[in-house]
């Protein structure tokens, strides 16, 4: 149950839970941890001695003019005989609005149904902060939550209560992961064909011989230059062979 479920079942109605004294204001808090924090209920004589215990699921904020409670938190006063014990709806560093029973009248036998009252924080030691979400997420579903982390689905855990205790503190999803678009297959490799290139055939040739070329008959400024050249020779032959 979240705590806004319980405001809304238990607001305007007269709570008690142990079935004595009739709706005392420890019967609120009682019904608070049981059906919200899903916590072991005390036995406390008055409402002042759950300052003395360690609650399941919560933890102790001092009084301090600097802080204040938050929705959700259980107020303790130590003042009068009993304290007096509330549920916040919401606060600031100079007031708080709670939902409360047996509340300014403080009767042995109260009649009166919860209301919700606004206070200072005269006689306020403290407050118990819950540990777990209180609240549904936006968006929530049930089904979602356990299609989402099928290992509760398997152990067969209320999703509402493990979302609050557990879930909301290990981060889990809230819907399942969308699904995945298949991986197209990969574009076929272009394979080109091979090209068949004809081979030209070359035409046999015959062997032609060179053809000659023609050897010209010298001139006659050649003829007396190869003769002066031949009388120069003969002379340094002649030269020598006298030396």
């Amino acid at each position: 149950m979240t705590i806004q479920e319980w405001f809304d079942k238990v607001g305007g109605y007269g709570v008690d839970w142990d079935g004595y004294y009739g709706f005392q204001c420890v019967d609120l808090a009682d019904s608070y941890i049981q059906l919200v924090l899903q916590g072991n209920v005390p036995w406390v004589v008055g409402a002042k001695d759950f300052w003395n215990l360690d609650l399941d699921w919560c933890y102790k904020i001092g009084n301090d003019p600097s802080n204040c409670p938050q929705r959700g938190d259980i107020v303790i006063w130590n003042a009068w005989t009993y304290g007096h014990v509330a549920i916040c709806v919401t606060g600031n560093v100079n007031t708080f609005v709670s939902l409360d029973q047996n509340w300014p009248q403080g009767l042995a036998y109260n009649t009166e149904p919860s209301k919700v009252c606004e206070h200072d924080y005269n006689g306020v030691v403290g407050w118990f902060r819950p540990n777990m979400a209180l609240d549904y997420p936006s968006g929530w579903s049930s089904a979602d939550y356990l299609a989402a982390n099928p290992d509760v689905a398997q152990a067969g855990v209320d999703p509402v209560s493990h979302w609050m205790h557990y879930g909301f503190r290990e981060n889990r999803p809230l819907h399942p992961a969308p699904p995945v678009a298949p991986i197209p297959d990969p574009i076929p490799p272009i394979v080109i064909p091979p090209v068949e290139i004809p081979v030209v055939e070359e035409p046999d040739l015959e062997e032609v011989p060179p053809k000659p070329v023609p050897i010209e008959p010298p001139t006659e400024l050649q003829k007396i230059q190869a003769l002066i050249v031949h009388i120069f020779e003969w002379f340094i032959n002649l030269f020598r062979k006298e030396k």
